[in-house]
């Protein structure tokens, strides 16, 4: 006796399995997404903020970090963290205060937005 594979049925449930495996890793996708962003309002109420930091070297930063109203100055390497000063002039730290948080990172459709504007105008010249 001589069995024959059939053929559609088996694609027929390849394809339905296929299916349920990325039904189950979508959902458990979503799940998580929607617990990140109940802890993403938690992270918000820190006390610790990076206000600006600027590169210097590979792997080092300078950078300004407001910690409970105080404006601390730190370098950043690879391996270390030193303290460099901490910010007491007032109407330095009053500036700070109204420039808000310059250090957070613009999006990539920021980015994109700004070289497509860049194109548009080079090519309009």
């Amino acid at each position: 006796m001589s069995y024959s594979p059939d053929f559609l049925a088996t694609a027929i449930k390849m394809f339905s399995a296929l299916l349920l495996v990325l039904g189950i890793l979508l959902g458990s996708f979503y799940v998580l997404r929607r617990l990140s962003k109940r802890d993403g309002a938690a992270l918000q109420r820190n006390l610790i903020h990076v206000v600006d930091r600027t590169y210097i070297g590979v792997k080092k930063s300078i950078t300004l970090v407001e910690v409970s109203g105080e404006f601390l100055v730190l370098g950043v390497t690879s391996d270390r963290i030193s303290f460099l000063t901490r910010i007491e002039d007032q109407d330095r730290i009053q500036t700070l205060k109204s420039n808000g948080p310059a250090g957070t990172p613009k999006s990539f459709s920021n980015h994109l937005n700004q070289l497509l504007a860049k194109v548009r105008v080079s090519k309009s010249r």
